[in-house]
């Protein structure tokens, strides 16, 4: 059973290239995977994850549990396609010098789908526009 927005029927779906490409009619590809009796769902997104840090914390205090690599392992098996951490600048960092440790540590763990949120409210600090910011490799990036 496919449901969308406007409908529901029992029918076909095609993939290509990890997206729905066809739904129903006859859909013709290199791979069939017989998905009756099972749910065939979209992967969720956790848009709150806290995979980094501004800065290593001293002896004796808490880190963070995950990183990128564990942290989107887990979110996988969960079911989990994207997330979006939380990035704090450290103490005298611009925002954009954060975001970009943040981009470079999800890309060296081969994240896939990673949303970089800024959160510097938690200090004052004057807030640039992130939508001037060139940030190749990532498919959306947001301030708040």
């Amino acid at each position: 059973m496919v449901v969308t927005a406007g409908s529901s029927a029992k029918c076909d779906l095609a993939i290509s290239d990890g997206r729905i490409g066809q739904i129903g009619g006859s859909p013709r590809g290199s791979r069939v995977i017989d998905a009756r009796g099972a749910l065939v769902l979209p992967g969720g997104l956790d848009m709150h994850v806290h995979l980094s840090l501004p800065s290593v914390p001293p002896p004796g205090v808490p880190a963070w549990v995950d990183d990128f690599a564990s942290g989107s392992a887990a979110a996988i098996a969960g079911g989990i396609t994207t997330i979006g951490n939380m990035t704090f600048p450290a103490d005298g960092q611009s925002l954009r010098r954060a975001v970009s440790r943040d981009l470079a540590a999800a890309e060296a763990a081969t994240v896939d789908t990673c949303c970089i949120r800024c959160w510097p409210a938690w200090r004052p600090m004057p807030l640039p526009s992130c939508r001037a910011w060139p940030l190749p490799g990532t498919p959306a990036s947001s301030c708040s």
